[in-house]
């Protein structure tokens, strides 16, 4: 999964962090898998998705964001 994650084919500059290359269609299926793919997914993927917008919903209800 490393190599997969970390292949300049892939991602330009992998190891810098660069949110922006998920933007639109993203990677190409299966080159970014940090759950696993197939039948043998992570079966942690949807309590990590879970965990993610209960972490976002308490970050927008308890602070009040000023311009």
């Amino acid at each position: 999964m490393h190599t997969t994650h970390k292949n300049p084919k892939y991602f330009p500059e992998p190891e810098k962090f660069d949110p922006s290359r998920f933007e639109g269609s993203g990677p190409a299926p299966y080159t970014f898998v940090p759950f696993g793919g197939g039948p043998r997914m992570c079966p942690g993927k949807e309590y990590a998705r879970l965990e993610v917008l209960v972490f976002m919903y308490r970050i927008v209800t308890q602070f009040q964001l000023k311009k």
